[in-house]
This record gives C-alpha cells, sequence and structure tokens, in this order.
C-alpha cells in the first residue's frame, strides 16, 4: 500500500444518511417550523398586536432552534 491511500480518510460529509435519518431530521425541522410559529403568534398576543417584522422575528427564531437542536443531534449521535 502507498501512503497516499492510507491517508484517505472517508469524509461523512459528502454522505447522505441513511433513509432514516432522513426521516428524523425532516420531522424535526417540521416540529421546529411549528413551535417558532407558535412562539411568534404567542409573543403577538403578547403584546396585543401583528407585528410588522413577524418574518424576521420567525427566522430568527427559526435558525436558533435549528442551529442548537441539530447540534445537540450531532452530539448525541457521535457525527462531528
Amino acid at each position: 500500500m502507498t501512503q497516499a491511500s492510507e491517508k484517505c480518510a472517508p469524509d461523512h460529509r459528502s454522505h447522505p444518511g441513511s433513509p432514516l435519518q432522513i426521516i428524523y431530521l425532516t420531522l424535526v425541522a417540521a416540529l421546529l417550523y411549528l413551535a417558532s410559529n407558535w412562539l411568534v403568534e404567542r409573543i403577538e398576543m403578547a403584546l396585543g398586536r401583528r407585528l410588522k417584522s413577524r418574518s424576521l422575528l420567525f427566522f430568527g427564531i427559526l435558525m436558533t432552534l435549528a442551529l442548537a437542536t441539530f447540534s445537540m443531534i450531532r452530539w448525541y449521535t457521535g457525527n462531528p
């Protein structure tokens, strides 16, 4: 064997997940969408008005929840 073949390590990021893993991540994404929408509605109800920048608030909540959730999933599953 050559040294070049010994140095090659599989790149896990280039391979799609198993079909079951893809289903789980899709379900989590849908739940995050629903949770973000619920939170935006609760914030609007507390303020007593509909926000002008509702979509920006929704995006911020969704992005924060997604980054935290998918980071936890990677940590629990042992994927880097």
